[in-house]
Order: structure tokens, then C-alpha cells, then sequence
């Protein structure tokens, strides 16, 4: 395998079609990607983000100049790696999309939980543009909710692609988790499940 390079970005919006040579061809005009890490949730379905090496950090800033430009119909957020690492709450990302545990299903069916349940959820896929009242507006149904953690970048303040939503009692984070029909914004299909332990304390009322 080819190893990790010094130089290289993280690309977020990716569609769930979208394969590695789709960002070789991508990212040709900036330099030969070295190493492309792309999680995937299924045998021909990535999990809308990549990591891409460059061998340089000229090839790596030419990268991040095409941020906002479109693939596949949908406008890419696009990282310097190193800083997308510093900025990102691992500990709380690692029931989500790092933790190599894919939990999307299609359709309507329940989303597989790797967590028991609780008092706050994890939501993923969230759209870049998404803000703390769209996520509300999805989940007030379903009980009272305490608080909306909308992860976003520093220097943009756009959403880094989840959230987590605390509801005051645990039925109104089983009643959200138990209706999948409900778990879409702007067309996107989201990715729901019960927070890690680090999760709930991070949302606790007295934190």
C-alpha cells in the first residue's frame, strides 16, 4: 500500500457513487494523487468523505483551491487533512463516520446501532449548509430537545457533516431512532444512531 504522505486534504460532499478514480480525474489539474483513502459502507458505496495524498504542499494547496467546486452535482467542501484532524472531536466522531463501523441502510429500514440507547443521538450526512434549526426541525417531533451540537469548521462556521441532538428524556431519542422515515433533510438520507458514552457526558445539562 502506498504510504501516507505529509501533504493531502480531506474531501467531505463526496456522492455515495463516487469512486477513487472519479477523484484522481477530480484533482488531476493539481498533481498526481500519491494515496487515496476512501472508507467505504458497502461493496460500491463510499461513505461521503476521502482522504487524498499529494507529494507536494503546492499539489496540496491547488487542492484546496477547488473547495466549493462541483462533483457529481454536488459542490465539495475540501480540507487541508492536517487541519480537518486538528479541528475534528475524534472521541465524539468515533461512533460516526471514523469509526469504520458503516450503519446506513437504505430505504426506510431501521439504521443498525452500535450504541445502547440514550439520550442523544448522533446525525451524519448532514448537508454542509445545514444549520442547528434544520436539525431541530427534524427531530422536535419526536420529544423535547435540550440542546443541538452542530459540529462546524473554524474558519467557515459551514457544518462539518453531523451533529448531535440531546433530547431532555430518552423516548424522544427512541422515538426519532425508531422512524426512519423521517431521517432526511434537503433530500439527503441521515444517518442516525444512539451517541457514544462520551457523547451523553459531552451533552450532559450540567457540561
Amino acid at each position: 500500500k502506498p504510504k501516507r504522505s505529509e501533504h493531502g486534504v480531506w474531501i467531505g460532499n463526496l456522492t455515495y457513487a463516487t469512486t477513487k478514480k472519479t477523484l484522481q480525474e477530480f484533482f488531476a489539474s493539481c498533481g498526481k494523487a500519491t494515496r487515496i483513502h476512501m472508507p467505504m459502507s458497502g461493496p460500491n458505496t463510499n461513505r461521503g468523505f476521502a482522504y487524498v495524498d499529494f507529494g507536494t504542499a503546492e499539489e496540496t494547496k491547488a487542492a484546496v483551491a477547488l473547495s466549493e467546486k462541483l462533483m457529481g452535482g454536488r459542490k465539495v467542501l475540501i480540507k487541508d487533512a492536517h487541519d480537518f484532524t486538528k479541528l475534528t472531536p475524534v472521541k465524539e466522531a468515533s461512533t460516526a463516520d471514523e469509526s469504520g463501523k458503516p450503519a446506513m441502510l437504505r430505504g426506510n429500514q431501521r439504521q443498525r446501532q452500535n450504541n445502547t440507547p440514550a439520550v442523544t443521538l448522533f446525525v451524519g450526512n448532514l448537508p454542509f449548509e445545514a444549520t442547528k434549526i434544520d436539525v431541530q426541525k427534524v427531530f422536535a417531533p419526536f420529544g423535547k430537545i435540550r440542546k443541538v451540537r452542530l459540529m462546524t469548521f473554524e474558519d467557515t462556521g459551514k457544518c462539518k457533516g453531523f451533529a448531535y441532538v440531546d433530547y431532555k428524556e430518552l423516548e424522544g431519542a427512541k422515538a426519532a431512532v425508531e422512524s426512519p422515515q423521517s431521517h432526511y433533510l434537503e433530500g439527503r438520507r441521515l444517518r442516525v444512531e444512539y451517541g457514544s458514552a462520551e457523547a451523553v457526558r459531552r451533552g450532559a445539562p450540567w457540561v
